[in-house]
């Protein structure tokens, strides 16, 4: 896993350098820092992709799963809550069911986290 993490984050870092300002280029280095578990810098990252676009529902999504997993689930879940209401019929919704679910395990909810799990699913 460690070599297609180099790989990846080489291509974010090119792609970076054409356009800092991209809010995508942030919310794939936000996957790269979780799939690092470098859980403040996945922060970081998506806090970066919300600042660029204020209204960028994944943003604020990557956000959720970034404090989630990091232990905050109720920042998690008020980041999700915030995409979901940004873009309710959001074609990446299921996603956002996915890190509800890690969100309400995290605050020991663990009925709303099987309903948003079945729902991703």
């Amino acid at each position: 896993m460690g070599e297609a993490i180099n790989s990846a984050e080489e291509s974010v870092a090119k792609v970076a350098q054409f356009d800092a300002e991209e809010p995508w280029v942030h919310v794939a280095r936000t996957m790269l820092c979780l799939a690092s578990r470098k859980g403040p810098e996945a922060i970081a990252a998506a806090r970066k992709s919300i600042e660029l676009n204020p209204n960028f529902a994944y943003g604020y999504s990557f956000l959720g799963i970034a404090h989630a997993v990091t232990g905050d689930g109720k920042s998690g879940l008020a980041a999700i809550a915030r995409a979901v209401r940004l873009s309710p019929r959001d074609l990446l919704r299921d996603e956002f069911d996915l890190f509800y679910s890690v969100a309400y395990f995290q605050t020991g909810d663990y009925g709303k986290a099987t309903e948003h799990a079945a729902e991703a699913a």
